[in-house]
């Protein structure tokens, strides 16, 4: 759970604390003379984040299912916190799962309009990621969330007396955003940890040079990233230039590969040999989409005798 409210952050430190079966993240800042902070906690995969000001909250994810999203609920309902919203980066399962729950409870839940029209149709993600309709992911709670009334979030989120900014984070997503509480901002998965790249070698991009266009922008952003995979960024650029260079590292095998032409089939079987990526039929689905983007953004296809072809750009 992530709370950060407050002006001109100016002074940080950390405080590691073990609370029953939770770990937190204390993060105390400081204005003026006023003390404030930031908590965070990761539930399951990814982290949920809540904003508080003058008894009043929302909360950016929602967790994969009802479980997490109760918790947080509860807790601030229990720490007399009034719930405006719900906010989500972006319409995955393992963000926009517990969305419902939050809906049953007489809560609304926003999103920017590409990613909610797509929790209203959640079969549309399966085909998203499989290319057709995949009967197997439809049983999949990791591919497709239950289906929740979702709002349209403006460019600018205000509730007690706090103004969020919705901040546009295309790239993994078609409509991924993420949000701006003065100089720390919840990024989804706008980028991945350097952690995560390592254990997941190919991140799950539909729009590649969208991508790389939104990392060069958070270039400029000089205060804290919280990524849902791995929480608060310990160095924002150093993480950001892994990020680019991981796909620079992939466009360079596509090219070395392809510099003669090459069907995409064996395109995509050299690439996921490379970075050995055959670990599961779903993440076969999740990797190849990102190599298909860098094959169809970075190169020339045809068709040939019943297959694509497909050659670098020169």
């Amino acid at each position: 759970m992530l709370l950060f409210f407050g002006y001109d952050f100016a002074l940080k430190v950390v405080i590691d604390e073990k609370v029953g079966l939770n770990s937190f993240n204390w993060l105390f800042f400081y204005i003026h003379s006023v003390s404030i902070y930031m908590e965070f906690e990761t539930y399951g995969r990814v982290s949920i984040g809540v904003i508080k000001s003058d008894r009043r909250a929302i909360v950016i994810d929602s967790g994969i299912d009802e479980n997490d999203i109760r918790k947080v609920l509860n807790k601030l309902n229990e720490e007399g916190y009034t719930v405006d919203g719900v906010y989500l980066t972006h319409s995955h399962s393992d963000h926009s799962g517990g969305a419902f729950f939050a809906v049953k409870r007489g809560i609304n839940v926003y999103s920017s309009r590409i990613e909610a029209d797509l929790i209203m149709n959640p079969s549309i993600l399966n085909v998203m990621i499989s290319g057709f309709y995949n009967y197997e992911f439809a049983r999949s709670k990791f591919v497709t969330p239950e289906r929740s009334k979702i709002l349209y979030v403006e460019n600018q989120v205000n509730f007690g007396n706090e103004s969020v900014k919705v901040i546009d984070l295309r790239g993994h997503t078609l409509g991924q955003v993420g949000y701006q509480a003065d100089e720390i901002m919840f990024a989804g998965d706008s980028l991945f940890s350097i952690e995560t790249l390592e254990k997941h070698p190919i991140p799950y991009v539909l729009d590649v040079p969208m991508y790389l266009q939104t990392l060069e922008r958070l270039k400029s952003f000089t205060g804290k990233i919280i990524v849902s995979h791995m929480g608060l960024l310990e160095d924002n650029l150093k993480t950001i230039n892994f990020n680019i260079d991981r796909i620079k590292e992939i466009k360079d095998v596509f090219w070395d590969i392809s510099s003669n032409g090459r069907t995409i089939d064996e395109v995509i079987r050299a690439i996921l040999n490379r970075f050995n990526s055959n670990r599961h039929v779903l993440n076969y689905f999740l990797d190849a989409t990102t190599i298909k983007s860098i094959i169809f953004s970075y190169g020339i296809i045809s068709y040939r005798d019943g297959t694509l072809m497909v050659e670098p750009k020169r």
